[in-house]
């Protein structure tokens, strides 16, 4: 339990840093990116969270919960993209597609990386359509 609270403090940390990098941010949202690894850490974690006596499980519940939403933020801006607690250079991302069907979900294909990343945009800084903001921030190859 003590390792999973100091992973997720590490993590929290370097999702912080590495926002930085991306600004300024024009889109928000949330991706499949590292997600699955996060879950099953925090599902193996919860019987021992449970288990305290004290009231104090729940606010450590919600605590951990906000935590992880926000390490699974993903951050679109001028520099590249921040996945997880990864910061992506604009060089690094091969192309993108818009879903088919979705109005705001998108799929980059990142150099280095062998499965594609979906991207769930929740807010833009912009007033544009999502393809506008996206062409004029990384022109498809």
């Amino acid at each position: 339990m003590l390792i999973y609270m100091m992973y997720i403090l590490y993590k929290s940390y370097r999702s912080f840093q590495v926002k930085k990098q991306v600004h300024p941010i024009t889109l928000v949202g949330s991706s499949n990116y590292k997600k699955s690894f996060i879950m099953i850490l925090f599902m193996v974690s919860l019987p021992f969270i449970l288990g305290l006596d004290t009231n104090a499980k729940y606010g450590l519940l919600i605590v951990i919960v906000l935590i992880n939403t926000l390490i699974d933020r993903v951050y679109l801006g001028d520099n590249g993209i921040k996945l997880s607690d990864e910061f992506i250079p604009k060089a690094d991302i091969m192309s993108y597609y818009i879903v088919a069907g979705k109005v705001d979900q998108f799929e980059l294909f990142v150099r280095g990386k062998e499965n594609s990343v979906k991207i769930t945009v929740h807010k833009r800084n912009v007033a544009e359509s999502m393809e506008a903001v996206l062409a004029a921030w990384k022109p498809v190859s």
